[in-house]
């Protein structure tokens, strides 16, 4: 059992602490235990307070899951509180009692002085269902104060300057009017002329000619919201990766390929390729044929023949281009569907079928890039460390693991725990030329095989010829194996049950460590793709196989580990 809190739907646990911890900081470079590293930690845990009793009580009934139990006590050697739960983010004088994200609400405690005050009932007021006369609709009006316009407006709306009788007229209606309180009031019946110009009239048009106005400027403004929520367009698309992918260092860094010309070329090379590609959209229903069908079938029109389009199905929302960067930043920094989906302008369905389908067809297309070289071309190519050293060596084998999720059924999870890395783990054998470039890879197995199994079963004997030299760990012990084939193996000499090593075997395991650190070099380019790196969901598993092989084919266009 594990030290973890019991917070109702908090799973902070000294399990994931220790995880985050053996984990790379992004920004300084380091493991987050090392003493480099000075991040703060994610959480911390509490346990609960022994030495005050009424400090106890608080932190137990602060605990939501438990109340249902009677009298439950904590586990004071398992039990704990994070710091998302507090205030302070730990206990402090001010804040000492847990009161943050209790997974509930929290009932306000009753007053015990006396019973509470009773509420207040509230009266619906009685609404009148008899019409408005006309006294009250002349007493909702506006002033005309803060409606009509002044004398120089009039005279300037109305397109002859007005005579001296007229201006006295409408004085005489601006006095009646102040009067009044009231002008023209449109709730009620026009008795004006059909050429009406006075003062409410010429106010009228004004406000008709303002609301005509701001109704187009809102049609134009709910046009432009329309145009700007629709998908971008590949334009943009395209101004986005030309704004990300400027140099070769970040081509290396989001794609995994060495620079931007390797990253031209694959595109070029599968461009011819990919017109008529269509899209994984998950797996077929088919019906069944034993229940036939009641009823006379249609008569069946002739077919013309028609031209076949280019490519079924819908067209492409993304370029090509476009996908192979989706596809590869995938591959490169382990990004979500619903990241790349918002990042692109797409579905999260339409970004996990062009990766399922883009990566089937990148396995096979770069499968090419990871071949067994032939012995004349080693021999050639050799460099000059490993000639002297080992002049027949002919490749480098290891094998490495890679974390992945936990299955359910329980005969899996048996077959891929594995006990070295303590998780369940997918396990390939890696072979690499004596320049550093991978030679062959495995199939995927579970982690409980051991390294002498998965060389058996992976045809990897097949490949040797006569006199050739494998260099491998203490974990291989494959010698008898290798025997059969005429071959020989370089491992370290075995240091058990020796209290101290000879000169000669201590030479030989110097010199069979100085050649075999190249392997481990080759599997971390491997590991440069993040997918690799963390966890590899269940969704997956189906193209494991094809994943690593594709990581294995651009981690091969790097140049060669070790140079003549």
């Amino acid at each position: 059992m594990v030290r973890r809190c019991v917070m109702k739907g908090c799973r902070n646990s000294l399990f994931h602490l220790d995880k985050w911890k053996s984990e790379d900081c992004n920004i300084h470079g380091t493991k987050h235990s090392s003493d480099d590293c000075t991040c703060p930690t994610p959480f911390d845990l509490y346990a609960f307070p022994t030495s005050d009793p009424i400090a106890r009580l608080e932190w137990v009934s602060a605990v939501g899951g438990k109340k249902e139990l009677d009298n439950w006590q904590p586990n004071q050697r398992y039990h704990r509180v994070c710091s998302k739960h507090f205030v302070d983010g730990l206990p402090t004088d001010e804040n000492p009692h847990p009161t943050l994200h209790l997974g509930y609400k929290r009932r306000p405690k009753p007053k015990r002085d006396g019973k509470q005050p009773e509420k207040k009932r509230r009266c619906r007021k009685p609404v009148s269902k008899t019409l408005p006369t006309k006294v009250d609709i002349v007493q909702q009006v506006k002033p005309v104060s803060k409606i009509l316009p002044t004398k120089v407006d009039i005279v300037q709306q109305v397109d002859e300057p007005m005579k001296d009788a007229e201006m006295d007229t409408v004085e005489k209606d601006e006095d009646s009017v102040g009067k009044m309180g009231n002008d023209h009031n449109y709730s009620l019946k026009c008795y004006c002329q059909e050429h009406c110009e006075c003062v409410g009239c010429l106010q009228k048009e004004k406000s008709i000619q303002n609301l005509e106005q701001k109704i187009s400027n809102l049609q134009f403004e709910n046009l432009c919201l329309k145009t700007n929520s629709k998908p971008k367009s590949s334009k943009s698309k395209d101004n986005f990766i030309s704004k990300t992918l400027k140099t070769d260092n970040d081509v290396k860094n989001f794609t995994g390929i060495s620079n931007m010309a390797a990253l031209k070329q694959l595109g070029e090379f599968v461009k011819p390729k990919v017109q008529k590609m269509r899209y994984w959209k998950g797996k077929k229903r088919v019906l069944s044929t034993k229940i036939k069908r009641i009823g006379k079938s249609p008569k069946r029109t002739p077919k013309l023949p028609v031209r076949s389009p280019l490519k079924t199905g819908p067209k492409r929302k993304l370029t090509i281009d476009e996908e192979i960067v989706l596809v590869l930043m995938k591959l490169r920094l382990a990004l979500s569907n619903i990241f790349l989906a918002s990042l692109f302008g797409i579905a999260a369905s339409t970004c996990s079928s062009i990766f399922n389908t883009w990566i089937k067809f990148l396995a096979r297309e770069l499968q090419p890039l990871i071949f067994w070289p032939d012995r004349a071309a080693i021999r050639a190519n050799m460099p000059s460390s490993i000639k002297s050293m080992c002049p027949s060596l002919r490749c480098t084998i290891d094998c490495t693991e890679f974390y992945i999720e936990r299955p359910r059924d329980l005969q899996l999870q048996a077959l891929t725990w594995s006990d070295y890395k303590r998780h369940n783990t997918a396990k390939i054998l890696v072979a690499i030329a004596p320049n550093g470039m991978i030679s062959f890879l495995s199939k995927a197995f579970g982690g409980r095989s051991s390294d002498r199994y998965i060389t058996q079963k992976s045809g990897f004997y097949e490949l040797l010829d006569r006199g050739d030299t494998v260099m491998a760990d203490r974990g291989f012990p494959i010698q008898n194996e290798l025997i059969l084939r005429f071959c020989s193996l370089e491992i370290p000499p075995a240091s058990q049950g020796h209290r101290q090593m000879a000169a000669d075997k201590v030479k030989k395991t110097k010199k069979v460590a100085n050649l075999r650190i190249h392997v481990e070099r080759a599997i971390g380019r491997l590991k440069l793709f993040q997918i690799l790196q963390k966890t590899v969901p269940i969704s997956l598993l189906p193209l494991i196989d094809d994943i690593i092989t594709v990581c294995a084919a651009l981690a091969n266009l790097f140049p060669p580990l070790v140079t003549r």
